[in-house]
């Protein structure tokens, strides 16, 4: 089956030029036909606060390197973290670029990205509305 412009055969429910341009018509018919789907209408600031909160020693603040999620006390960003696990292949091997880390802090990264990609705050966003 071909696929034009990125549409999805299910895309058939939904088409904008039908005259449903608004973006509330659009989530209702997101959470009609696909009620898995998640609502992104959440600042990145606050995923990352939330979790913060999950894994204490990663921290979020607007003073150091403009936000980006690091090391609590330290300057490493969580990024660099993940990138030196794809250039070593294990969490181990961060521990070389990063010998001032313990196995636990870059645990803890891995940890504080899989919350961020999960980003577990559907039902706080619910509540609040």
């Amino acid at each position: 089956m071909i696929v034009a412009r990125g549409k999805t055969p299910s895309d058939k429910h939904f088409e904008p030029s039908m005259g449903m341009h608004t973006e509330k018509k659009y989530l209702t018919y997101l959470h009609r036909h696909c009620p898995t789907a998640k609502d992104f209408e959440v600042s990145l600031g606050f995923v990352f606060a939330e979790a913060c909160k999950e894994i204490p020693s990663i921290s979020s603040d607007t003073g150091i390197l403009g936000g980006t999620p690091c090391i609590s006390g330290t300057r490493i960003p969580v990024y660099m973290i993940l990138d030196a696990i794809d250039d070593y292949g294990t969490l181990a091997g961060v521990l070389e670029s990063y010998p001032q880390l313990s196995l636990e802090n870059v645990k803890d990264a891995v940890r504080f990205s899989k919350l961020v990609m999960e980003c577990p705050v559907d039902n706080q966003v619910e509540a609040a509305s």
